[in-house]
């Protein structure tokens, strides 16, 4: 059967005290695992806001993946969507999840598919109360190859659906991304089945997919087909790689050009796999969102379908058949409609079947249906009398006095308002059938509580979790009932704590805030217990009302005051007959009248060759203050008046204010700067002067500050120029870079960027001067050292042993005469063999030793050809054949004792089980029957077949023992895992039958 999770908005979640985004609807049992699992997938991003006009094109959200809670494997389907504005006026999303056991995904053969064209299946909204839900049977249709017609309309040719599918067989992990237009594409489930039919029956359920996806989640499995839209932070969060593995459903596509036969197959719906047992159509079966008990004889899917072909089967033999009805039958009896299994709800006793065709009986002739009447209850009054006789007699021959059984409810008497408490039926006797209540016949609604079931468990048995839902703020007493088969057994006095009542309420919000401007008040509470708490349906105000602000239901004003003066205004909030004021202060609407340029005072300003001055300005309001609003200071711009007369003396940037002096000549150059404001009519001016170009100096400096005084053999280092200006600004500019002729045998230099190359050869240091040349200057840098880098010695980094079974790195270390030591690729040479690869940083030794004692080898690295490492000695430990007997005894013992517990492990006996039940039961039996002889057999495979489980260890064969034994010892954990969970299950079964 099948479990649901509902997630949404609403002002009261399932669990107590919860509300907004919360879960408001489970399927009773659900573990609290599986519920935070699921809670954790409601992430949802629409691509229209609920106020857009497209808004109702943002695609939900429809995906597949397996999910587990640690102890229970589930299939998921699930549909995550927009869904309007919730009770707080906001944006909305709900989230319906449905968790497919084993048993209902081997029903559905035909995939996710077979669920998927149920367009009733999930939820499009929430409205109603919070509630615990049945496990219900769903609507599987069964379903077969068609054309895909979704496809054709999409691309135009059908056999792009074969896309999906192909991908899929050929790399199952490498994903496939789906490219669509939200405003065209609105049926991508419909894509998603279609391509789903073209795979196999046993591959269909291991495909997982999202019809919208925009992010991956962690904990979840690799989502195979991945539907998004066309934004590139989507695509960047669910992991797109452009490539062959993307179909771009917003571009024109050709006919799909794959050679598959599953495109044929999708062009014309025929069968791919034609050899494939044809699927048998079930009965619809609504699923239902109550309460209420399951939907017809309340049989699963897999007995409903099993009855199906019982019935089949039976209509097809004659001798089944009940004999023709007499042509004389009466009209009147005629009328009453006799039940059919799958037909009209019937119950299974009633099963009656015409001669032709198999079809329900209308009637049968009076004569003989009085006369079987009669028979049947002779029969039944006989029975009663010979019950009634043994009755009578049993009761004189054990009628001695019962002993004396106790009961007692345990847990606290009293209840906090809002909180919930667990109550524990206590008794000396063994297990009875307990019902609870509430003495008085009060129901739960007049008592002021709740009674549901101890989390964790599938009824209300010997424990009961009581919740205050106290409406009134006194104390309320009510008497709790554990009955049994209509008896009494005991009884408790619980007090329930009064609703606390509201003491005060306060405004919480800014003081202040500009024209224009929102601000966001809220309501806190204390409460008569001591707690504050923020409450919604405030009722809001503001005097005096006028236009100068407005506030609305969810406590947010807005300063709308366009005089000239700040305006105070009073708030004022009303919760459940408290009142509480807060007066606000309106800012007035602020109006540039004037611009200052701040540097206006300082006279004439002189830059310098290639220096830059940032001004400012400052904006003043019509009562002369100073307007600070950086909003409004962004639209202050700046002008050079001589712009295109001086345009090569300068550059300025209109909306910053910041001016460089690029005065190409020696005489000065003076121009005025302007600072103005929108259309304001008025504005503000100031000289500049821009100091010509002399150059003083130049000076030669390293780009690196660490390098540029000494240069190691083969390395480079760059210099760079840098110019004195009149006025003491400087400047990187570009020289001409030399060497003088002694020093160009030991160094070479870029002559463009002042590149310097150490080409010293010789085994001793030299010192040479770098020159450069700038506008008829030039500059030296002497003694610029060049060192001659030389090896001193190379050493082998590593561990001089390495354990059985184990791998060990080594590195060929270098230390040079200059500088760091460093790593180096050397050739490496074991027992005096040189390996046959490419020079390498690390090298790796496996330790495979197949001697009973230890072993040693060498090991040499060789750089360049001409220097070589010392040789270093490496111990192969043995292999410890000792130990891995033991290892190898005791998985054999343990694989012995797990063999013995399996084979006497037996479903539960059946026991009075009715018609139906036993239906249930016999699949149930004869599933678990297959499972375990599955387990069986994957033992002796184990135990009799693997040659290597048989032998002994020996040095030869140790290692390829020892990796069996870690591959061995997962398999048993994995079978004594599900001997457990098979116990347990077993336990539950047989529990209620004590």
């Amino acid at each position: 059967m099948a479990q649901q999770l509902i997630y949404t908005s609403a002002p009261r979640g399932l669990e107590p005290g919860r509300t907004g985004f919360c879960t408001v609807a489970m399927t009773r049992g659900m573990s609290p695992q599986m519920a935070k699992i699921l809670e954790g997938l409601v992430a949802y991003t629409p691509v229209f806001e609920h106020y857009d006009q497209n808004s109702a094109s943002t695609p939900p959200s429809f995906f597949h993946y397996p999910i587990s809670d640690g102890r229970n494997r589930y299939e998921l389907l699930a549909r995550v969507c927009a869904c309007g504005l919730d009770y707080t006026k906001r944006s909305n999303k709900i989230g319906h999840f449905i968790l497919l056991s084993e048993e209902e995904k081997k029903l559905a053969a035909s995939g996710p598919t077979s669920l998927l064209l149920d367009s009733k299946l999930f939820m499009p909204e929430w409205h109603g109360e919070p509630q615990y839900l049945d496990m219900h049977p769903l609507n599987v249709q069964a379903v077969g190859p068609a054309k895909a017609e979704g496809w054709e309309k999409v691309t135009g040719d059908a056999g792009w659906a074969a896309w999906l599918a192909d991908s899929y067989m050929a790399n199952p992990t490498k994903p496939c991304f789906v490219v669509f237009d939200p405003l065209k594409h609105h049926d991508l489930q419909r894509l998603v089945a279609e391509s789903l039919m073209l795979l196999p029956e046993k591959l269909r359920w291991q495909v997982t997919w999202n019809t919208y996806m925009t992010a991956t989640v962690a904990g979840l499995p690799t989502c195979n087909w991945r539907f998004c839209i066309d934004n590139p932070v989507v695509k960047s969060a669910i992991g797109y790689v452009p490539g062959p593995n993307v179909l771009d459903l917003t571009k024109e596509q050709p006919r799909y050009a794959g050679n598959s036969p599953l495109a044929q197959c999708a062009r014309t719906g025929e069968n791919p796999y034609p050899e494939m047992t044809p699927i048998i159509h079930l009965a619809p079966i609504s699923p239902t969102m109550q309460s209420a008990a399951p939907t017809g004889d309340g049989l699963s899917l897999a007995a409903l379908r099993k009855r199906q072909e019982e019935q089949k089967a039976a209509l097809a033999k004659p001798e089944l058949r009940l004999k023709k009805w007499d042509e004389d039958a009466s009209s009147t009896s005629a009328k009453t409609p006799v039940c059919v299994p799958g037909m009209n709800g019937g119950n299974p006793s009633n099963w009656e079947y015409m001669a032709n065709g198999g079809m329900p009986l209308n009637g049968a002739p009076k004569k003989k249906v009085w006369l079987v009447g009669g028979i049947i209850g002779g029969i039944a009054a006989l029975l009663l009398i010979v019950a009634s006789l043994i009755g009578i007699l049993h009761f004189r021959k054990d009628n001695v006095p019962e002993r004396n059984v106790t009961y007692h409810i345990k847990g606290d008497g009293k209840i906090a308002h809002g909180k919930n408490e667990k109550y524990t039926l206590m008794k000396s006797d063994s297990d009875v059938n307990v019902t609870w209540s509430f003495k008085g016949n009060q129901s739960e609604d007049e008592a002021g509580v709740s009674l549901s079931k101890e989390e964790g468990t599938s009824e209300l048995e010997e424990s009961v979790v009581v919740t205050n839902r106290n409406p009134d703020s006194k104390q309320k007493k009510v008497i709790l009932m554990a009955k049994s088969g209509g008896k009494e057994l005991a009884t408790l006095e619980i007090t329930l704590d009064g609703k606390p009542t509201v003491k005060e309420i306060e405004i919480v919000g800014p003081d202040k805030f500009e024209y224009g401007q929102e601000a966001s008040f809220t309501c806190m509470v204390e409460l008569s217990n001591g707690k504050k708490e923020k409450v919604d349906k405030v009722m809001w105000s503001l005097a005096p009302e006028d236009n100068d602000a407005s506030v609305n239901d969810n406590g947010v004003v807005k300063n709308t005051n366009t005089t000239e003066n700040s305006k105070t205004v009073v708030l004022k909030a009303s919760y459940e007959g408290n009142e509480d004021t807060r007066p606000i202060t309106l800012d007035y609407k602020k109006e540039v009248k004037s611009i200052e340029i701040k540097e206006a005072s300082d006279g004439n300003i002189l830059l310098s060759y290639s220096q830059s001055r940032k001004f400012t300005a400052v904006l003043k309001d019509t009562k002369g203050k100073i307007i600070e609003d950086k909003t409004i200071n962004q639209n202050v711009y700046w002008e050079i008046l001589e712009g295109k007369t001086y345009e090569k003396y300068y550059s300025l940037t209109p909306n910053g204010g910041e001016v460089k002096n690029n005065n190409p000549e020696e005489d000065d150059k003076e121009v005025t700067l302007r600072a103005k404001y929108d259309d304001l009519k008025s504005s503000d001016y100031i000289k500049i002067t821009l100091e010509g170009r002399t150059l003083e100096s130049i000076e030669i400096k390293s780009k690196e500050e660490d390098k540029g005084e000494s240069i190691p053999s083969g390395e480079k280092v760059g210099y760079k120029c840098i110019a004195h200006w009149k006025g003491g600004s400087t400047e990187e500019v570009s020289a001409q870079w030399s060497l003088s002729v002694e020093d160009e045998k030991f160094a070479s230099i870029d002559k463009e960027t002042g590149m310097l190359t150490n080409k010293n050869a010789t085994e001793e240091d030299h010192h040479i001067t770098v020159i450069a040349k700038y506008g008829g200057e030039s500059c030296t840098k002497n003694e610029v050292t060049l060192f001659r880098k030389e090896l001193k010695s190379i050493k082998i980094i590593g561990d001089d042993s390495i354990p059985f079974g184990g791998t060990r790195k080594y590195r060929c270390k270098a230390t040079w005469s200059y500088g760091e030591d460093s790593d180096v690729d050397a050739d490496w040479h074991l027992d005096g063999k040189k390996k046959n690869y490419v020079k390498e940083k690390e090298f790796s030794i496996p330790n495979t030793n197949k001697q009973e004692n230890k072993k040693t080898i060498t090991l040499q690295a060789i750089y360049e050809d001409k220097y070589k490492s010392q040789i270093m000695k490496i111990t192969l430990e043995a292999p410890n054949i000792e130990a891995l007997k033991g290892k190898l005894n005791n998985l054999k013992r343990e694989f012995g004792e797990l063999k013995t517990k399996i084979e006497g492990l037996e479903y539960p006996a059946k026991k009075n089980l009715i018609v139906n039940q036993k239906k249930f039961y016999d699949i149930n039996k004869k599933n678990f029957d297959r499972e375990k002889d599955e387990k069986l057999a994957n033992l002796r495979s184990i135990m009799d077949k693997d040659p290597v489980y048989k032998e002994e260890p020996t040095p030869h064969n140790c290692l390829t023992i020892n990796n069996r034994i870690g591959f061995w010892s997962e398999e048993k954990n994995n079978l004594k895992t599900w001997y457990n969970d098979e116990v347990e299950k077993h336990r539950k079964i047989t529990t209620p039958e004590k």
